[in-house]
């Protein structure tokens, strides 16, 4: 038996030989040293910031790019609202009117108005502007009797500097 069991310590070493060999280089391996806690914060806060005021220039930039979302020019706001005059957003273009002109006409007022008027062309001609305050005269021809009809056109701009339509009144 004890033949035995040295042949079997004899197949245990061959089979583990080289297993137990631990190798270690003779050069260091380089690991870049982690910088002290304060600068990773700052760095993590200034990268931060920077993503926050990218993120936010471009909401800015798309919000102001779209007429309907938020006008900056006077001319944007008369093309927008001929245009959903045109295609029937009467909601729409009572989004372009100011705060002042809402109170004094309802969104249900407004689409009673121009229901059943099919415009075409609806045009728009600006007279005077300011920073503040823009003068024009949109003319609107309803189809198919082509009747043209003038409005005199006032638009401000409002305490979210977007242009909106403060007054519209037909010309005498």
């Amino acid at each position: 038996m004890a033949d035995f069991d040295q042949r079997n310590q004899d197949v245990r070493n061959q089979y583990n030989a080289g297993r137990d060999i631990n190798y270690e280089a003779n050069y260091p391996l380089y690991v870049a040293p982690k910088p002290p806690a304060a600068q990773r914060t700052l760095g993590g806060v200034v990268a931060l910031i920077f993503f926050v005021v990218f993120v936010g220039f471009g909401a800015y930039m798309i919000l102001h790019s779209f007429p309907g979302i938020s006008s900056g020019r006077p001319d944007a706001v008369l093309s927008d609202y001929c245009t959903r005059l045109q295609s029937g957003d009467y909601q729409g273009a009572y989004n372009d009117y100011s705060s002042g002109l809402k109170s004094q006409i309802s969104s249900a007022d407004f689409a009673r108005m121009w229901a059943n008027k099919p415009i075409h062309p609806c045009l728009y001609n600006i007279s005077s502007s300011s920073d503040q305050s823009a003068s024009a005269m949109i003319t609107i021809t309803e189809f198919p009797s082509n009747s043209p009809t003038n409005y005199s056109v006032m638009l401000i701009k409002d305490s979210n500097g977007d242009w909106k339509i403060d007054s519209f009144q037909q010309a005498g």
